[in-house]
């Protein structure tokens, strides 16, 4: 009987359309079903749902563009590149609508507290846009979202009900060489309860004390060489004095490779977003904490305000460049047996290469190994020329691209030219 009226209803609507007759017969549902206890498997993880219902629209399913309701009761996301421990939601809805002719789709989702987030994708020349907007968010609402996912004492305390906004648009195409991404972040009402805490220079370096991630030797911005600030921004975080903590660019580049990987891989973090991940958070490569990290560097640049030479000052005092060797001083000191200002351009860029794998260069180094000759000879070449070029270093400074004398311990590196 019920599939004979959806017939009919079906019927209907075709008749009057070919009539140019617009007939509504209401808000029929095509089909209604409601499942329990569904399980789906995920590359690396699952995800259980205790009660899913699913409500096509007859309406729109009959034309171009499919329309669905979807309602979600404890969910049980269990999948470790998204948090490392199961991440349960006490239930959310979506509303998706689904355009035949060109593939778009437009989800509409209903999180706690009438947290909204709206996401759309859509077919472009030569790859596909999407679009991300969270609305009527707080950072209590957040935490209440993700309770015992929070994994910074400073998040944890602090308090705020004023809702903020965020939106990103970005076009992903593998044929220009920097993604389009434009993002906003609305928190000018954003106002936070006083507590025992200041996302501060003083607590940043606090918290460095406590985990022991600071070099013996800390020095301070105005007695760092310009050159090695120049060079260490150059090479980690190039639009460092433009961005307020997360640059678009990177953010971009990194989203297109998760994309095309189909995994969270490493990259896209500014010198901020390092500075907070190293001093409040842990290592873990998963969403929950990338989301935690941003969370932490919008708030540090944009609400508390600590200026780029402070986070610049305490980034080279903390950044690691061995086992147990942190901080730029202490790693020209193990590596060169001389201060850092002492350095010259070649072993400045050096230590630029160090940054990002200082276990593996570590290594390498003892073993003397033709990898690294090489890549770090292509390294010193591609970022000499550059540092030139931006006038980091004159014409007249000689980069020595044939070896690197490091210390007693270590010896001389021969370099590989290509």
């Amino acid at each position: 009987m019920k599939r004979f009226k959806k017939e009919i209803a079906a019927y209907i609507e075709r008749i009057g359309a070919q009539k140019g007759i617009d007939i509504g017969i209401g808000n029929i549902l095509f089909f209604k079903r409601k499942l329990t206890d569904i399980g789906m498997k995920l590359k690396e993880g699952n995800i259980s749902i205790k009660s899913l219902q699913i409500r096509p629209n007859l309406l729109t399913c009959l034309y171009k563009e499919k329309k669905v309701a979807i309602t979600c009761k404890d969910i049980v996301i269990d999948c470790h590149s998204f948090s490392k421990e199961p991440f349960q939601i006490s239930n959310i809805s979506f509303n998706i609508i689904y355009d035949v002719s060109n593939k778009n789709i437009r989800v509409d989702a209903t999180l706690y507290n009438g947290v909204v987030c709206h996401f759309n994708t859509s077919r472009q020349e030569d790859g596909r846009a999407f679009g991300l907007k969270i609305e009527d968010i707080s950072i209590d609402r957040y935490k209440i979202l993700f309770n015992s996912h929070i994994s910074s004492t400073f998040l944890q305390s602090i308090q705020s009900d004023s809702i903020l906004s965020f939106t990103l648009f970005f076009n992903h195409s593998n044929k220009v060489l920097y993604p389009q991404i434009q993002t906003s972040f609305n928190c000018h009402s954003l106002k936070i309860s006083s507590t025992n805490y200041t996302l501060s220079k003083n607590y940043l370096l606090s918290q460095l004390k406590t985990r022991k991630h600071l070099g013996k030797y800390y020095i301070r911005y105005e007695h760092i060489s310009k050159q090695i600030c120049q060079m260490v921004i150059c090479t980690e975080d190039p639009s460092f004095h433009i961005h307020k903590g997360i640059c678009p660019v990177q953010m971009g580049i990194t989203l297109r490779e998760a994309i095309n990987q189909k995994k969270l891989g490493r990259g896209g973090s500014t010198i901020s977003m390092q500075l907070i991940k190293n001093a409040l958070l842990n290592s873990e490569r998963t969403i929950n904490r990338k989301l935690e990290e941003a969370i932490l560097t919008l708030l540090m640049e944009n609400y508390y305000h600590i200026n780029k030479n402070d986070i610049i000052e305490l980034y080279l005092n903390m950044i690691e460049l061995a086992p147990d060797v942190y901080g730029i001083e202490d790693g020209a000191r193990f590596y060169f047996n001389k201060p850092a200002n002492q350095l010259a351009i070649s072993e400045i860029i050096t230590l630029t290469y160090i940054i990002p794998r200082p276990k593996h260069f570590y290594e390498a180094l003892l073993l003397k190994t033709e990898q690294l000759q090489h890549n770090l000879g292509r390294h010193i070449t591609n970022y000499g020329g550059i540092a030139l070029r931006k006038g980091i270093i004159s014409s007249q400074e000689e980069i020595n691209n044939d070896c690197i004398i490091f210390s007693k311990r270590f010896g001389v590196l021969p370099l590989i030219k290509e």
